[in-house]
């Protein structure tokens, strides 16, 4: 299997060829931000893995094939800081399954510390819908993603949530239509319903959506205003 390419971060630290001395590695990753080095803190600190570097040099073409077999481990498309790392735990004969839970540990971490980052969207004080509507082809979807980016606003669309259903079997001639508007009207619903997620929808439908061109009340909400686009027409001859 060949190597996966490595990252850019990565290819600082090591190069493209020749032997690895493997204490300049870890004095480089220390020296850098991110979960590589946190990593190597822990397997070098008072954690009992530890990577015993010495004055050690690594074949460069194997680092990067241990490594890239880590980073396949993992899903991922690119040799990262981190997978040479357990890499480096792999050829020095270390505890290579714990160095693997450190850092996922380490990577939860990460993430925990993104999500208690994240902050609500500002919302709009009336809650509004845009429905885009018009015969097949004719760029519904292309336009709703577009509305959907500048306005930070979630799409739903019938041909998306019906293919969610097909691998069910659940889909019949006489009720894939009733089906869609139910799944729809719930999305909007949900939306534009509770306080806490009072915003802007893009809803992308087809020729037997409803149109609604008045004020809906909806979970009592009586402002979430609905303007449609009609994209190439509607009649399909």
């Amino acid at each position: 299997m060949d190597d996966l390419p490595l990252h850019q971060s990565a290819e600082i630290l090591v190069g493209s060829n020749g032997p690895v001395v493997v204490a300049e590695l870890l004095d480089a990753i220390a020296g850098s931000d991110g979960p590589a080095a946190t990593l190597s803190a822990r397997l070098g600190g008072d954690d009992p893995v530890a990577v015993d570097h010495a004055d050690l040099a690594v074949d460069h073409a194997e680092l990067v094939a241990a490594a890239s077999r880590e980073a396949t481990r993992l899903a991922d498309i690119h040799v990262r800081p981190e997978h040479l790392v357990l890499a480096l735990v792999e050829l020095a004969g270390g505890p290579l399954e714990r160095a693997r839970g450190v850092l996922q540990v380490i990577m939860g971490e990460r993430a925990h510390a993104d999500y208690e980052g994240l902050r609500p969207v500002v919302r709009a004080e009336a809650p509004r819908l845009v429905l885009v509507a018009g015969v097949p082809g004719t760029g519904k979807s292309t336009l709703a993603e577009a509305l959907a980016w500048r306005l930070r606003a979630p799409v739903f669309s019938m041909d998306w949530q019906l293919g969610a259903l097909v691998p069910f079997g659940v889909l019949r001639a006489d009720n894939t239509v009733p089906l869609a508007d139910l799944n729809l009207t719930a999305s909007a619903a949900r939306q534009l319903g509770g306080r806490a997620v009072q915003g802007v929808g893009v809803l992308v439908g087809g020729l037997g959506v409803p149109v609604v061109n008045e004020p809906v009340k909806v979970d009592g909400v009586n402002s979430a205003a609905v303007c449609l686009c009609l994209v190439g027409g509607t009649d399909p001859g």
